[in-house]
């Protein structure tokens, strides 16, 4: 008979190996010892590190995260064995998806190498959908930048005790039309975008601005570092609908690459749908560059956005 249940402590390192079977021997290996060492600082939870087993062993894991705005990521499940590979997968994400609904989750999502077609059919004929694929864009500070675009706006640096609501009314603003992953509009407070996008990197306020042109605000800029990659990432850009097409994007752009410089990173990260053209655009001439893509499935709860 067939368990899925929670992995025990001193089975999550025989656990995450096969979670990362997948992965070169050496990769496989480093990548299990930073999972453990991330639990042990508390950086990480592998509370939802699940097992599928029958009396014997372990035949296949799955691993999600729980984020504290309500979201999750899901690592895809790996199995051991040759036969019945479908249903022991099958019998993961369903639990997965079960333990979603019982905590409250709004999202799950799940992001894979866009050929690896044998884990996006078992997501998708599990509840996920495939929701965009993403380009990862880079932008290296070993050439100059462009030059600064020639549109005044003023940049206002977040302040959770003066200007909190401010930013997250922008922030809802630019939701309106969006081409990127719009799919998501109407699923996330601003307030609830601001405590999401924390959580990626190092935050610090002074690397979030809004910007306001003639004390009205235009846009918004959102940007963590990540010391170990010697880079910041753009984990939010928008413009608000009766802003676009007027250069604020690009004005937007040029302030948080040159802030980036000015604070000695290497790089700056972000990641885009692919289907935003006009914001690809954006990125392209700026001198970003593609360094990855991956599709993105995703279990939105039901009814989540009539809240």
């Amino acid at each position: 008979m067939l368990t899925v249940s929670n992995v025990p402590t001193d089975d999550r390192a025989s656990a995450l190996t096969l979670l990362f079977s997948n992965l070169p021997d050496e990769e496989r290996d480093e990548q299990v010892a930073e999972m453990l060492d991330s639990a042990g600082l508390g950086e990480i939870s592998l509370d939802g590190l699940l097992a599928v087993t029958d009396d014997r062993q372990m035949l296949g894991v799955v691993l999600y995260v729980l984020q504290a705005d309500g979201t999750a990521f899901v690592w895809p499940a790996r199995v051991r064995t040759d036969g019945e590979q479908s249903s022991l997968v099958d019998a993961l994400i369903q639990d997965v998806c079960r333990r979603f609904d019982e905590n409250g989750v709004w999202l799950g999502q799940c992001v894979l190498e866009t050929d690896a077609t044998a884990d996006r059919a078992a997501l998708c004929r599990n509840g996920f959908t495939h929701l965009s694929d993403l380009c990862y864009l880079q932008r290296s500070f070993n050439s100059l930048l462009p030059q600064q675009p020639d549109v005044a706006c003023e940049a206002i640096s977040f302040s959770p005790a003066s200007n909190r609501e401010r930013f997250e009314k922008i922030i809802e603003q630019t939701y309106i039309g969006t081409l990127d992953c719009p799919e998501f509009h109407g699923y996330r407070t601003g307030s609830e975008a601001l405590e999401s996008h924390r959580l990626s990197g190092e935050f610090h306020p002074d690397r979030w601005w809004v910007f306001s042109v003639n004390q009205e605000d235009v846009g918004v800029l959102l940007m963590n570092d990540h010391p170990a990659k010697d880079a910041w990432e753009v984990v939010y850009m928008g413009v608000a609908p009766s802003a676009r097409g007027k250069g604020y994007g690009r004005a937007i752009l040029w302030h948080g690459l040159d802030e980036a410089r000015r604070a000695g990173r290497g790089s700056v990260l972000l990641a885009v749908d692919g289907k935003n053209l006009y914001a690809n655009n954006i990125y392209n001439g700026m001198g970003f560059i593609e360094i990855a893509s991956r599709a993105v499935h995703v279990r939105m709860r039901e009814n989540q956005g009539s809240r």
